[in-house]
């Protein structure tokens, strides 16, 4: 074919030619996710254990109040992203530099305001007051953090990011642990430990970070927005299920929302695994050659392959509350059981939306996220008034099972093939 027509051996050089590329890029992406996977299990660990130690020195009022402040500065957090995380994550994949500096600068400023706000408000309005207060202002240090991984994500850079997750909470355990040996307040060590790790992850980022050349004019706020728009309210209605420690406090009582708290606990932190999934697959399949579909059926495998683990935990919940959060916490077993059945149908949410989104579907996201979000907040409330905090955790589980179905249906039907929905 080479010898008979020039037109037709330009054909066959770039059939030649893309089939490396693309094995190179998802060997690329494979590794990348294993060194994630890798370093968020043991920040999850880490994590884990930092709050083990806070249930011991703090009552379980306290540590209720700092469940309730997580799971609201969380949410109010997804808002004044407003889907920046996203929008970053697929236009460094596409190299459109003007708007990767415009997200940039927008977030930093969003951040600066939002941080000064939450820790005023949270300082202010509940106790103890100091320690809300350094831990809202951490968690937002902490999301912008999270924010600008996107670039190093898309870049496929597995050594920064690594770095970043782990030395955070090392330092974060670390120092958590030196403040209680000098007899500082639980809660307030609590905090100003998670002010040290996210400041660390701060500085190392900021200094590693690829910028985008000098001569790259950074889009405005409007044209920022009008980008992101889509990917704010999927990331929003997505994560409803994050208030469900306030729903517990709301209609139950603080000291039931410790006992949820301590549960979730011990499965929030596996969540980091799927978010670090999101976080690398969006910006590759943004890009041209990639197979959505087998993407999918490798996520769907590896965590519902979890269910291996889980499954035979969920007979020693109490025995495991008990031992690491102390005997208080032992009636949240079955709070526990519902959130471990639940988790990876909850962890498939975020890589799948996110192929969806790298798939230019983000308004079938943002449209599905508002629907479940409405069932997730009646469920919540209802089960909340209903069973308590093993009502929220039913509900929780409930809902996201039905809905990984619905979203693995429109990547098949939508996007089924290589290339499919470029």
């Amino acid at each position: 074919m080479a010898q008979d027509h020039r037109a037709s051996g330009e054909v066959t050089l770039r059939i030649v030619d893309v089939q490396p590329v693309r094995r190179v890029r998802i060997t690329n992406m494979n590794r990348q996710v294993i060194v994630l996977i890798a370093s968020r299990g043991v920040a999850a660990v880490l994590q884990s254990i930092s709050f083990m130690l806070l249930s011991r020195v703090v009552d379980v009022r306290t540590f209720g109040a700092i469940g309730v402040l997580t799971a609201l500065a969380g949410f109010a957090l997804l808002v004044t992203d407003l889907g920046i995380t996203a929008t970053l994550s697929r236009a460094r994949a596409r190299a459109d530099q003007g708007m990767v500096a415009g997200a940039l600068r927008l977030n930093d400023v969003v951040t600066v305001v939002t941080a000064v706000t939450f820790a005023v408000i949270a300082g202010f309005t509940a106790s103890p007051h100091l320690a809300l207060g350094l831990l809202a202002l951490s968690l937002t240090l902490e999301r912008n953090t999270e924010t600008h991984l996107s670039v190093f994500f898309a870049d496929g850079s597995r050594a920064v990011p690594a770095a970043s997750i782990l030395g955070r909470r090392l330092l974060m355990l670390g120092a958590f642990g030196g403040l209680l040996l000098v007899r500082l307040d639980g809660a307030i060590a609590f905090a100003l430990a998670q002010l040290v790790g996210v400041i660390f992850s701060q500085l190392l980022q900021r200094l590693t970070v690829m910028r985008v050349r000098g001569d790259v004019r950074a889009i405005g706020l409007r044209g920022v927005l009008a980008g992101s728009w889509r990917f704010w309210a999927s990331s929003v209605l997505n994560q409803v299920r994050i208030l469900d420690s306030a729903v517990v406090g709301a209609f139950a009582s603080v000291a039931s929302a410790g006992l949820y708290s301590a549960a979730q606990k011990l499965v929030n932190p596996m969540l980091l695994l799927p978010a670090s999934l999101s976080q690398v697959i969006l910006p590759a399949v943004a890009k041209s050659g990639s197979d959505a579909v087998r993407i999918t059926r490798n996520v769907c495998l590896l965590l519902l392959s979890s269910y291996v683990v889980l499954i035979p935990v969920c007979f020693f919940a109490s025995d495991l509350l008990r031992l690491l959060f102390g005997s208080p916490y032992a009636e949240a077993a079955p709070i526990l059981v519902w959130a471990l059945i639940g988790f990876p149908m909850l962890a498939l949410s975020g890589p799948l939306a996110a192929i969806l989104q790298g798939r230019h579907d983000e308004g079938f996201v943002a449209a599905n996220g508002a629907a479940f979000a409405a069932v997730a907040l009646v469920g919540m409330v209802l089960g909340a008034i209903w069973e308590g905090p093993v009502g929220v955790a039913a509900a929780m589980t409930i809902c996201y099972t039905l809905r990984a179905p619905v979203l693995v249906l429109r990547i098949v039907r939508k996007h089924g093939g290589a290339g499919a929905g470029q």
